[in-house]
């Protein structure tokens, strides 16, 4: 899990700058772009989405993870 949270702090500003960008309403280059974010939002601008995405790993896909892992779960689980 502590995996998944890391990657989400790398990975959320490159998504928020690559959809900025795709909207075309932005700058016209990553830097000028992240400059532009910087300067306007601070740093928690690149990383809108971040904490809501962490939220449902949490709370949803991690426990269902677990479940359906577990021996006892219908589908099986790996057999130990």
């Amino acid at each position: 899990m502590l995996l998944a949270v890391a990657s989400g702090a790398i990975w959320t500003p490159l998504d928020v700058l690559k959809s900025r960008l795709q909207t075309g309403r932005e700058g016209t280059s990553a830097v000028a772009l992240t400059r532009k974010i910087l300067h306007e939002e601070g740093a928690i601008g690149l990383m809108k989405g971040y904490w809501l995405g962490t939220a449902i790993f949490v709370c949803v896909a991690a426990p269902l993870s677990l479940a359906l892992s577990s021996p006892g779960s219908p589908s099986g689980g790996p057999t130990r």
